[in-house]
């Protein structure tokens, strides 16, 4: 439940672009991914 709390708050720190250096590596990973996701759809 923690792990999942967590990965929530990660994500809402991105969409404001705060990054917790605790969630360094998964903001990383969503960037990645949105990136790749934008890039399909245009």
């Amino acid at each position: 439940m923690v792990e999942i709390t967590k990965n929530i708050l990660c994500m809402e720190d991105y969409r404001h672009h705060i990054y917790d250096p605790g969630c360094g590596a998964i903001v990383s990973f969503l960037g990645v991914v949105r990136n790749l996701h934008k890039g399909r759809e245009v």
